[in-house]
């Protein structure tokens, strides 16, 4: 059960992450990247 939320505990920030990072999905730009690398480092921080 502990791998399994290990491997699933990234999915579930990247859905809710959308949500708080919006210029992911919006705005296209530096700030779409800015944001998907914040979003990026914390998930692979989750593991």
């Amino acid at each position: 059960m502990l791998k399994a939320r290990q491997i699933c505990m990234p999915i579930i920030l990247m859905t809710f992450a959308i949500f708080n990072q919006p210029n992911m999905v919006v705005n296209p730009g530096w700030l779409q990247i800015a944001d998907t690398l914040l979003v990026l480092i914390s998930t692979c921080a989750s593991r």
